[in-house]
């Protein structure tokens, strides 16, 4: 949330499964948050796979718009890991630094 310590981690596997944290500061313990009711599609093939997820973020009770770090950890058959994000903070890969968060979705606006 703009302007806030708190944030939400909301994640998403190729298995379905999911989980959501609310943080109320940089990587204090989180709690889990109420049901974000995820639907979470999952498209395979030999060269390609594509997550789609959408969820209830109004669960999140936000009261304003959301800043957003959209990342992915990736792990390949030989069990080398590599880190993707839409703005990466700088050092290394921190999925909880306000400096990743790209993208702002601000209540009542449209595409």
């Amino acid at each position: 949330m703009p302007g806030q310590d708190a944030y939400w981690e909301l994640n998403f596997s190729p298995s379905t499964q999911w989980a959501a944290y609310k943080f109320p500061r940089y990587r204090e313990a989180g709690f889990p948050t109420p049901d974000i009711e995820p639907r979470i599609i999952v498209h395979r093939s030999p060269e390609r796979l594509d997550l789609h997820a959408t969820a209830a973020l109004d669960a999140l009770d936000t009261g304003r718009g959301l800043l957003i770090g959209l990342a992915a950890v990736i792990e390949s058959l030989d069990g080398q890991f590599s880190y993707w994000a839409l703005r990466h903070a700088p050092g290394r890969p921190d999925f909880h630094d306000r400096a990743g968060f790209a993208l702002e979705l601000i209540p009542g606006a449209q595409a």
